[in-house]
């Protein structure tokens, strides 16, 4: 590129953006008065400097954050980059930003300003007024979910309400689960599985929940507070039993079928059966697809 005049790196990148794809434009500006060239004429790229040693030939324009919305946008990219100073003309990816920053960036600023950007506006605009640019013009979209307030029983949401229906057909009930063997390598803790499948109990209302017709025949969903481990948690010892492998599957369809979605109020939502055998351990576990909407 020719320039007659000095320019500073903000300029060019910002000219750039509009002639090429993001990941084509370069990291480093360098200004040199002439080529070197080989004798045949050719660009000597072995005589080309390093973009270290020159960048500061290439300056950039400081202008800080001002307004509200400027200082609430800098804010958010100073948490999500970690650092104190921001220019307007900054851009993110040069800031020391990367793709899973980039979309810690994204849910803040969509939270902060109620907004509906996608991660491509983030790549497209990296730049800090670039992006102020794209929340003046997004519509106000994003709407923060409140937190219900407590209750004994909650209503059961459409998608909830859709599942629980279609699983009322015959041959359908069984469908709507989630089964699953997994293989668990090493020496395995007893006590230190209950109390990792405890606390992901604990963590999670939805698999302490329980599903129940009302007096006025509505389903509707129970959340328990206190965790019960011994109902979901079963340890199988298959070290000496013959045909461990067979004996497996029959567990697994047994599991499958009888946690079903009509007999949700005799069984929990989510079970786990550890079997040990000869060849190690397998956790076979099985969820009622119902509650997968509040995960």
């Amino acid at each position: 590129m020719t320039v007659r005049e000095s320019v500073n790196r903000t300029t060019l990148r910002a000219h750039l953006e509009y002639i090429l794809p993001f990941h084509m434009i370069p990291s480093h500006f360098v200004i040199l008065n002439e080529w070197p060239l080989t004798p045949s004429g050719k660009i000597d790229r072995q005589q080309l400097p390093a973009p270290e040693n020159y960048e500061t030939l290439v300056t950039d324009i400081f202008e800080p954050p001002v307004t509200e919305q400027e200082l609430q946008l800098a804010a958010i990219w100073q948490d999500v980059l970690g650092c104190e100073i921001i220019s307007l003309h900054d851009n993110f990816f040069d800031r020391g930003g990367n793709s899973l920053k980039a979309t810690r960036l994204l849910l803040k600023i969509n939270k902060a300003f109620r907004t509906d950007l996608s991660l491509k506006d983030i790549f497209i605009k990296p730049v800090m007024k670039h992006q102020l640019m794209l929340i003046d013009q997004s519509q106000k979209l994003f709407d923060e979910i409140p937190v219900a307030e407590p209750a004994d029983s909650y209503p059961l949401s459409s998608s909830q309400q859709r599942i629980y229906i279609a699983s009322q057909f015959d041959m359908a009930n069984i469908a709507y689960n989630m089964a699953g063997v997994y293989v668990l390598e090493g020496n395995l803790c007893y006590d230190a599985l209950t109390y990792a499948f405890s606390a992901l109990i604990e963590r999670h209302q939805i698999l302490r929940t329980s599903f129940h017709e009302d007096e006025m025949g509505r389903v509707r969903q129970y959340i328990s507070q206190s965790v019960e481990t011994d109902r979901r948690l079963f340890m199988l010892d298959l070290r000496e039993t013959k045909d461990a492998e067979t004996r497996l599957e029959y567990l697994l369809k047994r599991i499958y079928q009888n946690h079903s979605t009509c007999q949700m109020a005799l069984y929990c939502v989510c079970r786990c059966i550890v079997s040990w055998t000869k060849s190690g351990f397998f956790a076979i576990v099985c969820i009622i697809s119902l509650v997968m909407p509040g995960l």
